[in-house]
């Protein structure tokens, strides 16, 4: 589609401008269907407001349109992602150790950063123009799109840079190399191969920072030596945790940066939800549950179960919307002991490799139970250093 009437200057006496803002308009019809509204390109509104097709009409003759907006993504146009170069098949070689790993297919990467990047420019629930982080955010999947494009080597027809440092780290993950391991051999990647594209990282911190850009990261929570608190919201200050009086922090006499004993790495759930509904593919099967789901009395799926189907009894609201998938599982310990005397599965020990003989619990009332703990005795979290392991037949009177 022709686009240069866009950089024409004399707006209001351009025949071949004015064209170019018809043709627009009927592309936009065309693609996003009859609406009221559509979202203005001009130069001041930058997508970030919408008007009737007339008043689009009226600004971008009066304004012209952002000269930045070549890829019209609010208006129906796909993003301009052609097929690698390269082919991202998976490794073909004869080891047995790769044979068992489900790896999506290379081919797939663009597909994925385009829907990635189409979703963070079209959400429907924002009519703002996109801050500067938002920018940011699309700069680094343009990044990442080209990424998936260029070859890794000018000779290699297998792998693009961005599918080579997914490769690796997942033959890392899989095959349990430490760190330094890892960057040993990306080094005799690179002696070998100096020709490779000079964006290739070749440590394992720059191929974690490389990977950053797809959002998937983690955020880092500082913990208590002993396990008993994490240095989180109201605590994340602290220096030390005054139940076991533990420094936050290794003592460092050579002054610099502080060391912490422990650290708890934490990936948000959030994010990694957006991203698997940011794929037609997996949103489909997200959703297979509310959507494709045959209730015929055959327990294939969590859903079909009784505590699936009595929390969304409990929770119409939830329910209704076919996005909502995930449900609270619940681990019951020593489930056996509500069964029969002489039930065979309390003698089996293909449950937890142990066979159950304790008698079923009292059935307490609630003010029985809140007695038991009131009588009981705590002592700290985790793993202090005047804590012992209780021993099975201590406080007989509990339940």
């Amino acid at each position: 589609m022709d686009k240069s009437w866009m950089t024409i200057n004399n707006r209001l006496t351009s025949k071949e401008y004015q064209q170019g803002v018809k043709s627009f308009l009927d592309f936009a019809t065309a693609n996003l269907g009859v609406e009221d509204e559509i979202r203005c390109p001009c130069v001041d509104c930058i997508n970030g407001t919408k008007y009737s097709r007339q008043v689009v009409w009226m600004h971008l003759i009066r304004r012209g349109m952002a000269s930045s907006y070549l890829t019209w993504v609010h208006h129906g146009e796909h993003v301009p992602v052609s097929r690698p170069s390269v082919s991202n098949d998976q490794y073909g070689g004869s080891g047995e150790c790769m044979t068992d790993i489900d790896d999506p297919p290379m081919d797939e990467l663009p597909i994925m950063l385009e829907e990635i990047y189409v979703s963070g420019l079209m959400d429907d629930h924002t009519d703002e123009e996109p801050n500067g982080l938002e920018r940011e955010d699309l700069h680094k999947f343009t990044r990442l799109f080209e990424d998936a494009q260029r070859k890794v080597h000018p000779t290699c027809e297998k792998f693009s840079v961005l599918s080579f440092v997914i490769k690796m780290l997942h033959v890392k993950v899989y095959n349990k190399w430490s760190n330094k391991s890892f960057d040993m051999v990306m080094q005799v990647f690179k002696d070998i191969l100096p020709e490779c594209d000079p964006t290739v990282p070749w440590t394992l911190y720059d191929a974690k920072k490389f990977l950053r850009d797809l959002g998937l990261g983690y955020e880092t929570i500082h913990s208590c030596k002993n396990d008993c608190v994490l240095f989180w919201k109201e605590s994340a200050n602290l220096e030390k945790w005054p139940t076991c009086d533990t420094c936050r922090y290794k003592l460092n006499d050579d002054g610099g940066k502080k060391i912490p004993h422990k650290v708890l790495r934490y990936f948000p759930l959030t994010p990694r939800l957006k991203r698997l509904y940011m794929s037609k593919k997996r949103a489909a099967d997200m959703r297979w549950h509310n959507e494709k789901c045959v209730d015929d009395d055959i327990l294939r799926h969590p859903a079909d179960g009784q505590a699936w189907k009595d929390f969304d009894k409990q929770h119409p609201t939830f329910s209704d919307d076919s996005r909502n998938g995930l449900r609270s599982k619940i681990g019951y310990m020593g489930a056996r002991r509500h069964l029969l005397e002489n039930h065979t599965w309390r003698t089996s020990k293909l449950f937890n490799g142990q066979t159950e003989h304790r008698s079923k619990p009292l059935d307490l009332s609630g003010g029985q139970i809140l007695e038991q703990i009131d009588s009981a005795t705590y002592k700290p979290y985790g793993k202090h250093p005047q804590n012992r392991k209780r021993q099975r037949n201590e406080h007989q009177n509990l339940n």
